[in-house]
């Protein structure tokens, strides 16, 4: 079974110049003729490999040409850790070709090299510069020189995970930097001995990972003709945003130009284009006094209430400034309103009873000047030619400045009147023969009263 490798590819001590001729100077640096490559070896149990194992390096002129152009072999010790090194000179042909690249064998089960032994991929030589005049430094970035982890320390997993760019400028006009790769969740590091000296810690994989740990400023700032920042994935966020400040914004977007939009957010057909997460997401606009929120549309705006059938029915709520619901409207249609409804008409859908299939009937409704109720019925009158009429107990109590109409049915009556007005919720009719039929309409203004229970007070003359 093949082991999995993870290898370290440390080439910075050699310079290859493909395809052309090198003129050294003896008094100046000497160039090594050496190429180094370091990695580990795990076994399939998740241990270190260890031990000593045979090692083959042969090398091609290109990533997929079956003919090598030289080899080296050798042995090579593996530590504790599974970490080795390997120093090896390239053959003189690795000079002359436009491309070079070896590829690595490791016995790793003891029997001898075969084709389970190769590593997959072939790594190539890439042209790097060299000092050729070089002089002693005793530190670099204010660190001092000994504080920085040497060859061997890293090849025993000494190394720190930190790495300090020391306030460097990168300028590359019409050549942008490019950071590709795969990138697991793990430090990108630049070892030093005893201290967390560098920019970045563990966290999730990311190309490039930027943390600003001063108590203000920014962590990326982005300044463009066109596009500052753009963010793109194939199957995660685009742009993340994260923060634990308080009265802090994870993600500020703000448009200097009064004409354009702050933020454009554009989503896949079917699903939303902005989500908000947490069990009550919300949106505020309370920046400055008196700020408003605005929803524009060339057609129409949708509430969708409980998409998931969870929990309380779904409402829609205008919520005041006491936090008292003045607008309730629930998933099943009922509307709830505290204060007056202002409109131009109204009208009732009802269904028409007499069974047209899917057929309704739109009927205009009453209105009055005055905030009234309208109660009504039908009273047989006795042998006296008088009847009583029981109101709603609620009815005194909350209305007042009463109105009567009295009809008779099958029969005129012309004495017939109100005997006894509205008094203890119930009201005396008379005047009519044994028998009659009286269908009777009373109204009655509604009082000014206390929701919190008080007894009502009279309305004064006039008002509405």
């Amino acid at each position: 079974m093949p082991l999995w490798l993870k290898m370290t590819i440390a080439i910075a001590s050699c310079t290859w110049l493909l395809g052309f001729p090198l003129s050294i100077h003896q008094a100046h640096g000497t160039i090594p003729d050496e190429i180094t490559i370091q990695g580990s070896l795990t076994s399939p149990s998740g241990g270190p490999l260890t031990g000593t194992r045979d090692y083959r390096i042969r090398f091609f002129d290109s990533e997929t040409n079956p003919t090598e152009i030289g080899s080296a072999n050798g042995l090579v010790n593996l530590s504790s850790t599974g970490r080795f090194t390997i120093n090896v000179v390239p053959p003189p042909a690795v000079l002359t070709t436009n491309e070079a690249w070896y590829e690595l064998s490791v016995d790793l089960a003891g029997d001898g090299i075969d084709p389970t032994d190769i590593f997959p991929n072939r790594v190539r030589f890439r042209s790097v510069p060299f000092a050729l005049r070089s002089v002693d430094a005793n530190s670099l970035g204010g660190i001092e020189a000994q504080d920085y982890t040497t060859d061997t320390e890293l090849a025993e997993g000494l190394a720190m995970p930190n790495h300090d760019h020391l306030g460097q400028t990168w300028i590359g006009d019409d050549n942008p930097l490019i950071i590709q790769g795969r990138f697991p969740d793990q430090s990108i590091v630049f070892p030093l001995k005893s201290e967390e000296k560098g920019l970045i810690t563990a966290l999730p994989s990311a190309p490039l990972i930027l943390r600003n740990d001063a108590p203000t400023g920014n962590a990326l700032l982005g300044f463009a003709t066109d596009t500052a920042i753009h963010g793109s994935s194939r199957s995660g966020d685009g742009v993340y945003g994260e923060t634990n400040g308080v009265n802090s914004f994870a993600g500020r977007f703000i448009n200097m130009n009064n004409s354009g939009s702050g933020v454009y957010v554009k989503g896949g057909d079917n699903v939303a284009d902005i989500e908000l997460g947490g069990p009550r997401g919300t949106v505020t606009a309370i920046d400055e006094a008196g700020s408003q929120i605005a929803l524009l549309s060339n057609a129409n705006v949708f509430f969708f209430l409980n998409l998931d059938s969870t929990g309380n029915d779904g409402t829609f709520q205008v919520i005041g400034p006491t936090l008292n619901s003045l607008l309730l409207l629930d998933q099943n249609g009922n509307l709830d309103l505290q204060g007056n409804l202002v409109m131009k008409g109204v009208k009732t859908r009802m269904g028409d009873s007499r069974g047209a299939k899917g057929e309704e009937l739109l009927l205009s409704s009453v209105n009055s000047v005055e905030e009234k109720t309208v109660l009504d019925g039908v009273v047989e009158l006795d042998g006296n030619g008088e009847a009583s009429v029981d109101l709603p107990d609620y009815f005194g109590a909350m209305f007042e400045d009463y109105r009567y109409n009295l009809t008779p049915i099958g029969a005129p009556a012309p004495m017939l009147h109100i005997a006894e007005t509205i008094e203890g919720n119930h009201f005396k009719i008379a005047g009519g023969s044994s028998g009659l039929e009286v269908s009777w309409m009373v109204s009655g203004a509604r009082r000014e009263y206390d929701v919190a229970g008080s007894s009502p007070e009279s309305k004064s003359a006039g008002s509405n």
